[in-house]
């Protein structure tokens, strides 16, 4: 059961599509929602000082508190109307990076709900990369959406035989109990490569079955990118959600990532659970 929800909100808006997927997992699975809000209080440069006159930090720290109560009272009107049990946490610790913030707070989480605007900006895409790689929790990632809804009715699991697909399928099966159809998704590179992929994909089809889930297996010949394949056959399909693996590593102070999570969390208009 996903029992614990939590729904950073660490760049400064308040991501209501987020919030009512959260509120309505929360209401089907019995759980709570958390939203975190969090500021960055950024040090100005020392240029020519040795060091900050005094004061300096405490008045960024009041500066930061402030903004961040006043943010989660704006968080507070957006859920009172929710049925589910929810709080309003603030991070607290302004100076960390927003990805520290959420992280901190996550990893006790059962899921993690986060907003992405229509074209995903840079801070969004460090926060996502920071928090799928860091929290070791399920990532759902949810985009502008004018009916947000939580019922989940057709899932398309993009499948492939690694470790970051077999945790994304295991995280997601609270959400795979309650759908009504599932699809297998397996991208080929062609005839040969499906029949390869037949054979190997006995295992998860008898998973499915153990777990007492019926499942449609579909492969689909690779034409362009395998993330582009997959958006392509969920909006055909009319799919609620997409499961996927989280493929990626850090690199120094950078996340790099597969081509198909960087486009699924970049181009999806449904929302896709990540597991890394």
């Amino acid at each position: 059961m996903l029992r614990s929800l939590l729904v950073p909100l660490m760049l400064g808006t308040i991501d209501h599509s987020a919030l009512r997927i959260a509120c309505g997992i929360a209401e089907r699975q019995g759980g709570h929602v958390t939203a975190l809000v969090g500021l960055n209080a950024i040090s100005p440069m020392v240029g020519g000082w040795e060091y900050f006159p005094a004061g300096v930090y405490d008045t960024l720290d009041e500066t930061a508190k402030s903004a961040a109560a006043a943010m989660a009272r704006d968080v507070g009107e957006a859920l009172k109307d929710e049925v589910v049990p929810h709080a309003v946490r603030v991070a607290g610790s302004f100076w960390l990076t927003p990805a520290e913030q959420a992280i901190l707070h996550a990893r006790l989480a059962d899921l993690i709900v986060m907003g992405r605007s229509a074209k995903a900006q840079e801070p969004e895409k460090r926060l996502f990369g920071n928090v799928l790689l860091g929290a070791g929790r399920p990532l759902l990632i949810v985009p502008p959406m004018e009916n947000a809804t939580a019922a989940f009715e057709h899932v398309v699991v993009a499948w492939k035989p690694t470790r970051e697909a077999a945790r994304a399928l295991h995280d997601a099966m609270p959400l795979l109990r309650q759908a009504r159809t599932i699809d297998l998704l397996t991208i080929t590179d062609g005839a040969s490569d499906q029949a390869r992929l037949e054979d190997e994909d006995a295992d998860v089809l008898r998973y499915f079955t153990e777990n007492g889930l019926a499942v449609n297996q579909v492969f689909r010949s690779r034409a362009g990118s395998s993330g582009q394949e997959i958006l392509t056959y969920a909006a055909r399909s009319r799919a609620d959600l997409i499961v996927a693996g989280g493929y990626g590593h850090r690199r120094a102070a950078e996340q790099v990532f597969g081509g198909v999570t960087r486009s699924l969390f970049e181009n999806a208009e449904i929302p896709v659970l990540f597991s890394h």
